[in-house]
């Protein structure tokens, strides 16, 4: 039996014995999900998703100690501390 199979099977047990959990997601108009990591909606902005196309690299990365430092983070630091007149 594959792994997958093995899976499906717990949880056909689980849910049988009335004890699988869902999370419920109501699509509410208009509504914003704080609670989510793409509370921006930025992952089906179909401008994001063209720009990623050709993007070298994708993903949050994290924090810097995770994903290091880019040029990119460097551009934006300055132009926000420009903006907002502050050292970046």
């Amino acid at each position: 039996m594959s792994y997958l199979n093995r899976v499906r099977t717990v949880l056909d047990e689980i849910a049988g014995s009335h004890r699988l959990r869902e999370i419920a997601s109501p699509e509410l108009a208009g509504a914003i999900d704080f609670s989510s990591n793409d509370y921006l909606a930025l992952s089906t902005d179909p401008r994001v998703i063209d720009v990623l196309r050709s993007a070298d690299r994708a993903g949050s990365g994290g924090a810097r100690l995770l994903g290091g430092r880019h040029r990119e983070h460097w551009a934006l630091e300055e132009e926000l501390a420009a903006h907002l007149g502050r050292e970046r």
